[in-house]
């Protein structure tokens, strides 16, 4: 019996393996189709295509004097039209490789469940040990390459988290929760400056303020 185990447990390795990297592949491949878009160059032919009308409203007057306005609309919708043709053509070859892709992630689970069911029927594993080993090639598979395919984007952008927890981390020397310090008896509303010079902490090489002074008399409204 427990040879019979290890030569099922080998068996069943050699078959979910291909499975597992297959799943894993179409997983790493999905997030970047999403994320370059469906339309490839579209907004360079857009680019291109309001440059036409750019020039036309530059050279208005001899446009008018010309009467070259039907041609303007002419090529502005040549323009277009390629672009709607290119945007057809990559959105289709897209939508193919995505929905072979899919059909390829289902095509595994189906063969994996498949080869369960025979496993099974031909009493070659318990029912429990090949749900579990089939649960473990699937869904773990899932789990693991959905953050490998959003790695490069998160170390890309891992320079800027840090300076926004730096901020928010950031302790200011003055506390305004704290209670301690001196309690004026009497406060009277008037508000002088001297000498302050202010940057603010993220950057402190663009001093906003230098040798302020100000003074700010009882019942005075001033905006800065």
């Amino acid at each position: 019996p427990d040879r019979n185990k290890d030569s099922f447990s080998n068996k069943d390795t050699f078959v979910k393996m291909p499975s597992s990297l297959c799943q894993i592949s179409v997983e790493w491949v999905e997030p970047k189709m999403w994320l370059t878009g469906f339309s490839v160059g579209v907004q360079e032919m857009h680019r291109k295509a309001s440059l036409v009308l750019e020039d036309a409203v530059r050279n208005i007057y001899t446009v008018v004097a010309f009467c070259a306005g039907k041609k303007v609309m002419k090529l502005y919708k040549i323009q277009l039209e390629r672009i709607l043709r290119q945007s057809i053509y990559y959105s289709q070859l897209k939508g193919i490789a995505f929905g072979g892709s899919q059909f390829l992630l289902f095509a595994c689970n189906a063969f994996l469940l498949w080869y369960a069911s025979t496993t099974i029927k031909n009493g070659q594993g318990d029912m429990s040990r090949v749900l579990k080993g089939y649960m473990i090639f699937s869904f773990v598979s899932f789990a693991l390459v959905e953050p490998f395919g959003l790695a490069p984007y998160i170390l890309k952008r891992r320079k800027s988290l840090v300076s926004v927890f730096e901020i928010i981390d950031r302790k200011p020397k003055i506390d305004s929760d704290d209670a301690s310090g001196l309690k004026l008896p009497n406060v009277y509303g008037t508000i002088e400056l001297k000498n302050v010079d202010f940057h603010y902490p993220t950057r402190p090489e663009m001093m906003i303020l230098r040798n302020f002074n100000l003074k700010v008399s009882v019942a005075v409204k001033l905006l800065l």
